[in-house]
């Protein structure tokens, strides 16, 4: 299901992140010794684990464990297109503290799906719309879409997010609710609800409809992630290490020159960068990402047949 983000009102000063987040002070594994990203994620939960009391009341989260574990195939598909990019993501979260639950939020958005445009005309991994794209920086012409690049979305969605959560007292719920349905409506909520001396917690709002069921959903599939065994899944392994590398380039090249210098197949280089509106770079001292794997071919065969004038 693709969900959109909602730009609000009065947002001076938010593109900074916030340190306020995952304070638990257990011990972890170093990041470099886990074998498996899954792992590395589940040891920084942090909203999960806070929820537990309020989840354990709200059967709809149940519903949506239910659902999740009755659809392996679905979650295995999701997990495969979020390969190339967990990585990135869980390095990302991990270097501002940010919870490991936050990593499985493209799941909920686009199922890891950079190329997927709502019919709000939201897009990418995360789920942008024009506006809300334009403020936290993510520029969109005629070339190129930065709400479908991988490394600038991914640091607008987490700013957007490390917003949200200050903004509405390091309340992890209630940033989720806002990145769905937009600060406003869930201030006016919260308002609402002030004024009629009730409680104010996510599950007391009156929020739309699909917002209400976003979070649950957003909790349920952290709880499927979190003990994939005990709802009888096999999740496919995910290795704890990077997958793309970027390269730099100082000639025009279009994306079947691309491919056939770092001797992949051109779906997999449009795979790493769904950002091009149009299969051809027209700048110089422009980049791809690539696998890792394949950076060091790219750059002997561009140097190479550049020398010779094939190029």
């Amino acid at each position: 299901m693709i969900l959109t983000v909602t730009i609000m009102s009065g947002l001076s000063g938010c593109h900074q992140a916030s340190n306020h987040q995952n304070t638990a002070k257990k011990q972890k594994t170093p990041a470099g010794d886990h074998k498996q990203l899954w792992h590395r994620i589940r040891e920084n939960y942090n909203i999960a684990p806070k929820a537990s009391v309020e989840m354990n009341k709200q059967p709809q989260i149940e519903k949506y464990v239910k659902q999740y574990a009755e659809k392996e195939k679905t979650l295995n598909k999701m997990s495969t297109q979020a390969t190339p990019y967990l990585y990135h993501i869980v390095e990302e979260l991990e270097q501002r503290e940010m919870p490991g639950e936050l990593a499985l939020l493209p799941m909920i958005e686009s199922a890891f799906q950079p190329g997927a445009t709502s019919n709000r005309g939201a897009a990418g991994l995360w789920q942008f719309i024009p506006s809300t794209g334009k403020y936290f920086g993510l520029k969109q012409n005629a070339w190129y879409d930065e709400r479908r690049d991988i490394r600038t979305s991914t640091r607008a969605a987490l700013d957007y997010l490390a917003f949200l959560h200050e903004s509405f007292d390091h309340n992890w719920m209630l940033a989720l609710a806002a990145y769905n349905a937009g600060e406003g409506t869930v201030r006016r909520a919260i308002q609402k609800n002030l004024k009629q001396g009730k409680p104010t917690s996510f599950w007391d709002l009156s929020l739309p409809k699909e917002t209400r069921e976003y979070v649950p959903k957003f909790l349920a599939l952290a709880e499927v992630i979190a003990q994939p065994e005990k709802h009888d899944i096999l999740l496919p392994e995910i290795e704890n290490k990077p997958y793309f590398a970027p390269v730099l380039f100082n000639k025009t090249l279009n994306f079947q020159q691309a491919a056939h210098l770092a001797n992949i197949h051109i779906t997999e280089l449009k795979r790493l960068n769904p950002g091009y509106k149009r299969h051809i770079n027209t700048k110089a001292s422009q980049e791809f990402l690539l696998p890792i794997a394949n950076k060091a071919i790219f750059e002997y065969n561009f140097a190479n047949k550049d020398k010779k004038g094939q190029i």
